[in-house]
């Protein structure tokens, strides 16, 4: 592949085989059937929105409800210890990680995600890769809890890239998502990570990373 500028990766399903944010989410609801009660409605809009604006405010709402009672020192105690289990679990994609690492020393590298800011530079610092620059959601804190101030989805996320100044004209990006299709539309070249043929033939400009590894 020709030289770029920049490389954006997405983080959830390139970097991790599984959705960071959604494990900080299970780990919380479980420990308490009142949180959970809480997320449920938010969960069913969730399964059955065609809509993708409702699925990702049914995400919102479903975080919300999850971090009730928290505050940001307990959140990253809680994000420490789903880097742990991640790494532990081996639910990284290695061939990724290691093309992040390549990146990230020539200093192009930039991750977008909707996972939180704060959960990814953990599983950065982690990984011996502290100075990647990380565009993620952001949390605010209420009088209930936490929930996302900012999230990093969809035409946000572009939005978010584009107010950081990344050239996204003279971008690779890595993602496995149609969510991203407005940041890929506005990318030089999008690498599918993934398997799905009808994802891969709506991405513009796309190349295919073939997974060694799920």
């Amino acid at each position: 592949m020709d030289a770029h500028d920049v490389v954006v990766f997405d983080f959830d399903g390139v970097i991790t085989t599984r959705d960071t944010m959604a494990t900080v989410c299970r780990l919380r609801l479980l420990r308490d059937p009142r949180r959970l009660a809480a997320a449920l409605p938010s969960l069913v809009r969730r399964v059955t929105a065609r809509d993708p604006g409702a699925r990702q405010r049914a995400d919102s709402a479903v975080v919300e409800a999850a971090l009730l009672g928290l505050d940001h020192s307990g959140y990253d105690e809680l994000s420490r210890r789903v880097v742990a289990r991640f790494i532990a679990s081996g639910w990284l994609r290695a061939e990724l990680v290691a093309e992040l690492r390549t990146e990230a020393a020539s200093g192009r590298a930039v991750i977008a995600t909707a996972s939180e800011t704060g959960l990814v530079r953990a599983f950065m610092a982690a990984l011996g890769m502290e100075d990647v620059r990380v565009l993620g959601s952001d949390l605010e804190r209420t009088p209930r809890g936490l929930r996302f101030a900012l999230h990093n989805v969809g035409g946000q996320k572009r939005t978010t890239l584009l107010a950081r100044d990344v050239p996204l004209v003279r971008a690779r990006f890595f993602t496995d998502s149609l969510h991203d299709l407005p940041v890929s539309a506005a990318c030089a070249e999008t690498v599918f990570v993934g398997t799905d043929r009808r994802a891969f033939d709506r991405l513009p400009r796309a190349t295919w990373w073939r997974l060694t590894s799920r």
